[in-house]
């Protein structure tokens, strides 16, 4: 018997990286996942791959996040197939690589478009569906350390995934009364850059471990003090020390959200100690 059985999750962005092996992980815990991606061959690739090991546990759907006709596409062929919709991770990014004085209005409007406007909307119509379901759910937002600190190099990536934090707050606040959790998550260079399918050499690391993270088939090894028999992606770097947290507190235990030294990064006040 899987953690979760008989639940049903959409992933966004789920055709590599963080957001495949999420995908992954769901369907070894007993849920049956919405792969979804704007590229068909990788969803289809995702979903294929996870079939072969839990029959008929994945659906592949193209759409785009940042686009309400889509959106609400996506949620209604997910909850037909599956009987509802009880957790949404909005993993979809991409980002620039632009200082101020070089970036062009209209790649801002497209970083925000994709890695912020998608996360309102999936939330939005995932969490209308999980009202009117009447049973609670569970929401993930990714997040990024780019969201806690300034970059050189990006501007409407940070802008960005700042936003999410506070976004996550108050989605938090609004839909705790329908026993609605949300949180937030943020992971710290994992896989290959946003927006890349190779990790460049020039690449600097920038956390305790000095290395980069890796997306995982299989649970994290690390425990956090205090928390028995859970495990956990790489630490990550703010200023006032470290934390460990995994997409998996979001789901399974009510009262976690980001464990660790820096209250920073508590990012979902309902429901949370």
């Amino acid at each position: 018997m899987g953690k979760l059985d008989g639940k049903t999750g959409i992933v966004t962005g789920a055709g590599r990286n963080i957001g495949e092996a999420i995908a992954h992980a769901f369907a070894r815990d007993g849920a049956r996942v919405g792969v979804i991606d704007l590229d068909q061959a990788l969803a289809s690739k995702v979903a294929q791959d996870i079939n072969q090991e839990h029959p008929d546990a994945a659906l592949p759907i193209v759409a785009d996040v940042s686009s309400s006709a889509d959106v609400q596409r996506m949620v209604s062929e997910v909850a037909e197939r599956f009987g509802g919709i009880d957790i949404l991770v909005n993993n979809v990014a991409i980002t620039d690589h632009k200082n101020i004085l070089d970036l062009e209005e209209d790649e801002w409007d497209r970083v925000m478009r994709v890695s912020l406007k998608s996360q309102f909307l999936c939330a939005k119509y995932v969490a209308e569906r999980m009202v009117d379901q009447g049973r609670g759910g569970r929401i993930i937002n990714m997040a990024s350390t780019s969201g806690h600190m300034g970059r050189p190099e990006a501007t409407a990536y940070t802008a960005a995934k700042a936003a999410i934090l506070n976004l996550t707050r108050s989605e938090a606040i609004q839909l705790a009364p329908y026993g609605i959790r949300v949180n937030s998550v943020t992971p710290n260079q994992i896989g290959t850059p946003v927006g890349l399918d190779y990790v460049p050499e020039s690449r600097k690391v920038k956390n305790l471990v000095g290395r980069p993270g890796k997306p995982r088939r299989h649970r994290g090894r690390r425990p956090v003090p205090g928390v028995r028999r859970r495990r956990f992606h790489d630490c990550v770097r703010c200023p006032c020390g470290w934390w460990r947290a995994c997409w998996r507190f979001c789901i399974l235990e009510p009262r976690s959200i980001a464990l660790g030294s820096c209250p920073r990064f508590i990012t979902a006040p309902s429901r949370c100690s």
